[in-house]
């Protein structure tokens, strides 16, 4: 990732995070002490503090995430991730070792259609993410192999930050099913 994206990455977090916590805090200090300059610089001054400490903490994690990226896109710092990998199986077996996957990454499953290959998860919410919507995609490639797209987006519009979480489990998902691809395990349901 070039110097130019990073630096986006974290004016983005830095924006999107200082300001509203800036705003809060202004608010709540003008309604409790009824000094509107005061609060409103002590406001600013949490905020530029608030969004400086989670865009250096989240976007170096997000970047670190980004520099380990095997299947996901290194370029792409942002909170939506996508991998596209090949498998040496059938799709009805590659739909059942996406299956198995998710169950293992203890994310829930929220739909799952046979007929198209798509299979849609939530992970829960943690400290790191407000959770995920993980979208996967299973598509014949030949008779004998599958093509596999995996989806990791955040389930909320305005979640600024996940520190790299939803890069890592498209990575862990990506790897997982290639592992158990070579090595044959498929157990349909």
């Amino acid at each position: 990732m070039n110097q130019a994206a990073a630096a986006r990455l974290y004016l983005r977090i830095f924006l999107l995070t200082g300001i509203p916590f800036g705003v809060l805090i202004g608010l709540y200090d003008s309604i409790t002490f009824a000094r509107s300059m005061s609060a409103a610089l002590g406001g600013l001054i949490a905020g530029v503090i608030f969004g400086a400490l989670i865009a250096a903490f989240g976007g170096t994690r997000q970047l670190r995430a980004a520099r380990q990226a095997v299947y996901t896109d290194p370029a792409n710092p942002g909170l939506s991730q996508r991998a596209r990998i090949n498998l040496p199986r059938p799709p009805q077996q590659s739909y059942a070792l996406a299956q198995q996957v998710l169950r293992t990454l203890l994310a829930r499953i929220t739909a799952e259609d046979a007929a198209t290959g798509r299979i849609t998860a939530q992970t829960p919410m943690s400290w790191q993410t407000f959770g995920e919507t993980l979208t996967i995609t299973v598509e014949s490639a030949t008779p004998a192999t599958s093509s596999v797209l995996i989806e990791s987006h955040p389930r909320l519009r305005f979640t600024a930050v996940d520190y790299g979480t939803g890069r890592r489990h498209v990575e862990q998902i990506a790897a997982t099913l290639t592992d158990l691809a070579a090595r044959g395990r498929a157990q349909p349901r």
